[in-house]
This record gives structure tokens, sequence and C-alpha cells, in this order.
């Protein structure tokens, strides 16, 4: 492979996979499937763009989610558009709920189709990360003056974000199964994590503000790493790969 020229600010993930391979010189084609196991290894970062509001990191659970089917439209009430988890790429934010893009009141899931796979789209920068898992830097350079170490760049900061949201849910959790234990209980007196999840998330003024809210799915998933194993953990407290 020759030195990483990728002209695109972003690029929709299907073209980019092409990119790739067309510049491999051996070894297997990669496929889409390995750039989404590379972001949920924490490897890269992969997003949608959403018109005015930019380059957006759909929280990967969400994202499965609708993929599979789980969340996907199913009415054309404008009144109910679906949320998704997201937050701005590039920053430090967490993740919070908003609404899908949509288009006319006739047809409010107009683009809610492109929440799939192939709507995904790479930055440059995170091409850039995929590149260097077939190119890596060398440990050091050698010049006329001497031998010189490379330094390895600090791990992203996103992992460490989301690291702090999946705590401040956690023990937000906690609190309210303390204080509020009657809440987490179904009709039948019995503690569910639906049930507790929707105790969550009716006292989140608690520990933030409405727009910050967690996800339905996210706050149920959170509880439910409580009663599993490590290894069998979606979001919280899984064992280093």
């Amino acid at each position: 492979m020759s030195d990483f020229v990728f002209p695109f600010s972003w690029r929709e993930l299907p073209r980019a996979v092409e990119w790739l391979n067309e510049q491999k010189a051996n070894g297997p084609a990669v496929t889409l499937d390995d750039f989404l196991a590379w972001w949920g290894q924490g490897i890269i970062e992969l997003c949608y763009f959403w018109g005015d509001m930019g380059l957006v990191v759909p929280d990967r659970g969400d994202f499965m989610s609708f993929v599979d089917g789980y969340l996907y439209p199913a009415c054309t009430d404008p009144t109910d558009i679906p949320m998704m988890m997201i937050k701005p790429y590039g920053t430090e934010e967490d993740y919070r709920p908003v609404k899908l893009p949509h288009g006319t009141p006739d047809a409010p899931y107009e683009l809610a189709y492109d929440l799939t796979a192939s709507g995904l789209v790479i930055p440059h920068a995170e091409m850039l990360k995929v590149w260097r898992l077939f190119n890596p830097l060398p440990d050091d350079i050698h010049t006329s003056c001497g031998t010189f170490a490379i330094s390895a760049k600090p791990e992203h900061g996103n992992r460490e974000s989301n690291a702090r949201w999946r705590e401040r849910v956690l023990l937000a959790a906690g609190y309210v199964k303390t204080f509020y234990p009657e809440e987490c209980k179904n009709r039948f007196g019995r503690e569910t994590v639906t049930a507790w999840a929707d105790a969550l998330r009716n006292h989140w003024h608690l520990f933030g503000d409405d727009h910050d809210i967690p996800g339905d799915r996210f706050a149920k998933d959170i509880i439910g790493d409580i009663f599993r194993l490590p290894a069998e953990r979606k979001r919280a407290g899984k064992n280093a790969p």
C-alpha cells in the first residue's frame, strides 16, 4: 500500500470499503462488516451525516436495534418520531437522545430508511486509523542525524467519555433502586429491568437535564448488566478484549 491519500473529509462506508480494497496490494478483501467490527471494538467511530447537525456518532446499541428491526419506524404519526442516542463527532460530549431526521408530515420517516449500515459514513481521521491497521508506524526513524523513537499517541478520549456516561447512568440506577424501590417493580410487585429503567428515566431530573436522559434501551442494557457475568455484559463492566 502506498502513502495514505484519502481525498475526502468523509465518505459513505460502502465507497470507503471499495477505496481501501483498491489500495491494498494483497491479503483478503476488507468488508463492510470488518468496519462494523472495528467500530464495535472501539478502534474507530462511524457516523451519520445529519444535515445541519453535521457528523453524528450513533450509540452502537441503538444503531444495531434499528438495523435489527427492533426500533424500526412502524407508524406514520409525525408527532411520534423515534429517537436515537447520538453525539456530535469529534467532541467529548455524552450521548443524548435526538429525534431521527424526518421528512414531511405526510412522510415523517422519509429519511429514517437511511439508518442502515450502508448509510453510515467514515470521517477522514477514522479512515486513517483503519489505514494504520495495515500500515503501522515504525517504532523509530533513522536519519543522518541519528535514530529517533516515535512516541505513541494517547488513546482517543471517546472511550473515557463513554465510560463516564455509563458510570453516571449506573450510579443513577443504584440511587433509584435504593430510594424508589417500589417503582422498580411491575404491577405484580416483581422487580423487573423494564420497571427499573422506567423509574430511572422518570427520576432523571435528579441527575441531569431532560435533553440528556438515557434512551430506554440503553437504560435497560445498563441495568441488565448488573445481573450478567462480565463476558455477557452489553454496556458496562465488560471484559477487556
